[in-house]
């Protein structure tokens, strides 16, 4: 068939993944922003046909966050 099977994605900052079949999303953390990364996903079809998308998204910085833990 012509679904998606496998995609291919460029997180734009060193980091690839493959994700198996047609998941609907994936996520990625990256170090600290802020900064403008380039996302590159390409989707490969049961018949091996490739599409591409690339999109521009703003990475920004998140300060650190402390969680308290009881020691007991």
């Amino acid at each position: 068939g012509d679904g998606i099977v496998e995609w291919f994605i460029n997180w734009g900052d060193g980091a690839i993944q493959i994700v198996d079949g047609n998941a609907p999303s994936a996520t990625h953390t990256y170090p600290d922003g802020p900064r403008t990364v380039f996302i590159k996903a390409v989707a490969r079809d049961g018949d091996g046909s490739l599409t591409t998308v690339v999109k521009s998204v703003t990475v920004n910085n998140v300060p650190p966050a402390i969680s308290k833990t009881s020691m007991k």
